[in-house]
């Protein structure tokens, strides 16, 4: 889950904590999961969020509980965009995806996800073709 609600998203009035983290914890709990990845520049959004999914049964995790000693270390003295490319790498491999419609973030994750080239994207966003 891309939790996006740093304080520009709230300013720009993106989707807000509650609506993401409901369509979140809803879509891993439709999919099965037990465990959701949560990628967000805000850790006391992080916190309410593990809150929230415990009480439906869900586990989370983020990169900085992934690591330990040296590995958690380096990671904290990366910049915030570096950080976010631990988190970019981890949500094209994870299971399922969410992200909120306004990120760009997001939306690269999806079509990457999806394995669209450029061309296929712009085709597929004029209504001229579909995934491949």
């Amino acid at each position: 889950a891309h939790l996006r609600t740093e304080a520009d998203a709230i300013t720009a009035g993106w989707t807000g904590f509650d609506t993401q983290a409901t369509i979140y914890i809803n879509q891993a709990r439709s999919a099965n999961l037990s465990i959701i990845y949560v990628a967000s520049g805000n850790p006391d959004d992080i916190k309410k969020f593990r809150t929230q999914a415990s009480l439906q049964g869900l586990n989370t995790t983020t990169k900085h509980d992934l690591l330990s000693g040296n590995d958690l270390e380096e990671l904290k003295r990366l910049t915030w965009d570096q950080q976010a490319l631990v988190d970019y790498e981890i949500l094209l491999r994870s299971s399922s995806f969410g992200g909120i419609e306004a990120s760009s973030f997001a939306w690269n994750v999806a079509l990457k996800r999806n394995k669209l080239t450029w061309k296929e994207s712009e085709d597929y966003l004029r209504g001229e073709g579909g995934q491949t």
